[in-house]
């Protein structure tokens, strides 16, 4: 007999994982919203390689669930939604939000702080930053290399500053580990992982060109740029046969 698929509404269940079913544009009024009620609102943008990830760090799938919006930041999450019957609209990655939301705070005044990526990075991710969005408020940053016993100082830098945004370039999972943390601790704050985004802005890697984007082939960009991510672009078609399965499963 088959199950009936029950999701919960704007959301979609993925191996325990509630990805959000809303555009980019929806998502954009969401955050607003949090930010106008001065909540601290946690964001995941997340992709098949942090579903796999999380099949070995159940913490991940907890994380997930107790964050306020989890975007489908990966070809491979729309696919599998309509593998299992839901539709979700497309794409909210992480480098795309993040340029809105940069957009939005330029033109609310919003602050922002940086924390990871090398200095180098972010000193010329700030220059960038600046001739972009001149009117971008930059509260602070830091960067990612710091030692444990540094972060008591940098939490507290944090909370001075009174950002409405904290970006967190640390990579995935550490990003997310780090926010769930310390999120309690840094109330008031729209708080993001945004992994290598700066480098990107900075310059230091490129973006896929928009024709590879439009063909869903950004991975195979980014594979080609940097060989060593091999071994992670395994986790895609682990993925998908996952999925396959569970869509077969449910069949019976």
């Amino acid at each position: 007999m088959k199950t009936q698929n029950i999701q919960p509404k704007n959301k979609f269940l993925l191996f325990n994982i509630p990805f959000s079913t809303l555009d980019m544009a929806q998502t954009l009024s969401e955050i607003e919203r949090a930010v106008s009620r001065g909540d601290s609102y946690f964001v995941i943008t997340a992709n098949p390689e942090y579903v796999m990830n999380a099949r070995t760090q159940p913490e991940l799938i907890r994380i997930a669930q107790e964050a306020d919006l989890v975007t489908a930041d990966g070809t491979g999450i729309v696919w599998a939604g309509k593998q299992m019957g839901v539709h979700i609209p497309g794409r909210v990655t992480g480098y795309d939000l993040l340029i809105q939301l940069l957009k939005k705070c330029q033109q609310n005044h919003w602050k922002i702080y940086i924390l990871g990526s090398s200095q180098d990075t972010l000193n010329i991710a700030a220059e960038k930053l600046a001739a972009a969005y001149p009117d971008l408020q930059i509260a602070g940053s830091h960067h990612g290399y710091f030692a444990p016993e540094e972060e008591a100082k940098i939490i507290s830098d944090i909370q001075q500053k009174h950002p409405h945004f904290l970006f967190v370039a640390m990579g995935s999972p550490k990003q997310e580990l780090w926010i769930d943390r310390n999120r309690h601790r840094l109330p008031n704050c729209i708080m993001m992982g945004v992994g290598g985004c700066f480098d990107v802005i900075a310059g230091r890697v490129k973006r896929a060109p928009l024709i590879w984007q439009k063909l869903n082939i950004e991975w195979l960009y980014r594979l080609i740029q940097q060989p060593s991510r091999w071994r992670r672009m395994l986790a895609l078609p682990k993925f998908m046969g996952l999925v396959l399965f569970c869509k077969n499963s449910s069949k019976k």
